[in-house]
């Protein structure tokens, strides 16, 4: 402390201005933007190119999505985007539909910007649900906005931007450069960048403009059952809490999937909530041998930046790890005629849209024959 107050008052004889300045103050942050200057210099000198394709995780929210994404967070081959994808607007489930040729550098970087970033930026990541009862784990996230941006332009400006893609991919390189503490960035063989919004599956255009941008990419639909999904989704939100018009919207994703899935191919999986709790192994290789990367046992494990991480409920969540529980919990918490209601309106298409049994009468959506392991892991390619 005598240090600092010696050299205040010297300072302020030398100024002569005769007063009193915080020269601790001044020089720190003098050293601050020093350090961090210098950090952007090298980094923006380094880049590592995250133009890799996308595998999206979506679905309709409260069926696992949070989950599959954090359980992917520490695979080596994998750059794991935060929390959700938000570049999709009006909704973060309407994928973005760019206008190349009117909106210059910064135009699009305020297209795809994603504001949750800012609050993780100011308090630290954290994601939970309603039963952590307002409480929340927070974990490190430095984040440089300003050498975002300036990445993001640089990329841009190497030559006219040609496609979508092309600013897609330059936003996420622009996005994991500037995550100044990602533990994951430099680790060799990437193949895949991966991220979840929820209900893109719910829009046959958003999934047609995803596949536009992303041919060499995947989508991973997560499908639960809707008694236990149904006794999560009411306590998430109001659209959710009248059952007629949550089972509306359950229905519309689930049979988008279908014809999503008939259209698409292997590139559009299906995975069953239920197995991916209980059967968390099988469903994780089975789901790696679909995209085309390596089984790791950090896959067992839902991690944010390689911190493990607490599940994501709308319930009481008291450890870290996969909750095998979540899968029937719902017969507590439900009655016996709500059950008997949601399996007379939606057990069949719930069966349906994980390939174990066809359209009724063949008509209707036609089932694709690729399937692996239908009535096991629930996993099945189109």
């Amino acid at each position: 402390m005598m240090f600092w107050e010696n050299i205040t008052a010297t300072y302020s004889r030398a100024s002569n201005k005769g007063e009193k300045v915080n020269i601790e103050s001044r020089v720190k942050n003098w050293i601050k933007v020093r350090i961090n200057d210098s950090l952007n210099t090298k980094r923006i000198g380094s880049v590592v190119d995250c133009g890799q394709p996308l595998v999206l995780i979506s679905q309709i929210q409260r069926a696992g999505g949070s989950l599959l994404s954090q359980l992917f967070d520490d695979h080596p081959q994998c750059n794991v985007y935060p929390h959700e994808l938000c570049w999709g607007k009006p909704k973060k489930w309407n994928w973005p539909d760019l206008d190349l040729d009117k909106r210059g550098s910064s135009g699009l970087f305020r297209d795809l910007y994603d504001p949750y970033i800012d609050v993780f930026i100011m308090m630290g990541y954290f994601k939970s649900g309603s039963g952590a009862g307002g409480k929340h784990d927070f974990y490190p996230f430095k984040f440089n906005r300003r050498l975002q941006k300036r990445l993001f332009d640089e990329l841009n400006g190497r030559g006219k931007i040609k496609s979508q893609r092309e600013a897609l991919d330059n936003y996420m390189t622009a996005f994991f450069n500037a995550w100044i503490d990602y533990q994951n960035i430099y680790k060799q063989d990437k193949r895949y960048t991966v991220a979840f919004t929820p209900r893109v599956t719910s829009y046959r255009d958003s999934v047609d403009r995803f596949f536009r941008d992303y041919p060499d990419g995947r989508i991973v639909h997560i499908l639960r059952n809707p008694c236990a999904w149904w006794a999560s989704a009411r306590k998430h939100g109001s659209s959710y809490r009248d059952l007629d018009s949550a089972l509306g919207l359950w229905k519309k994703n689930t049979l988008t999937g279908i014809e999503s899935r008939e259209k698409y191919g292997n590139k559009y999986i299906t995975v069953c909530f239920e197995d991916l709790l209980t059967d968390t192994e099988k469903v994780m290789k089975d789901l790696c041998g679909a995209i085309g990367i390596d089984f790791e046992r950090t896959l067992l494990t839902p991690t944010f930046n390689s911190m493990n991480m607490k599940a994501d409920s709308s319930f009481e969540v008291k450890g870290h790890g996969v909750l095998k529980e979540a899968a029937y919990r719902y017969k507590k918490v439900l009655s016996p005629e709500q059950i008997e209601r949601i399996e007379e309106e939606a057990l069949e298409l719930y069966e349906r849209g994980l390939g174990r049994k066809s359209a009724p009468n063949n008509t209707g959506t036609k089932e694709n024959d690729q399937t692996l392991n239908k009535r096991g892991s629930g996993y099945e390619v189109g």
